[in-house]
């Protein structure tokens, strides 16, 4: 078994990972609208890569047994998601 803190710090660092994936997805959506299809493209491409990070680590901790759970970042962060590229 894992310690506590390292679980701890995986799951956080996961749940960063996936984050991090759906900014991307919601600059892909807004360089879309604006035709620059290179960078949508690539946009999409990295949050492709963040969200393979998030599952690695995500088998990695089921591996040693441990759970884990997603958070709620709309609901736990004042960071203005919805609409920041309105």
């Amino acid at each position: 078994m894992i310690k506590d803190s390292l679980v701890k710090a995986l799951i956080d660092h996961l749940n960063v990972e996936y984050y991090v994936a759906y900014l991307y997805l919601t600059m892909s959506a807004y360089t879309d609208r604006l035709g620059c299809k290179g960078i949508e493209k690539r946009l999409v491409a990295q949050a492709k890569e963040e969200t393979d990070h998030g599952t690695h680590i995500g088998h990695y901790l089921l591996e040693w047994g441990a759970a884990y759970n997603f958070i709620h970042w709309h609901k736990e962060t004042k960071t203005p998601l919805f609409g920041a590229f309105s």
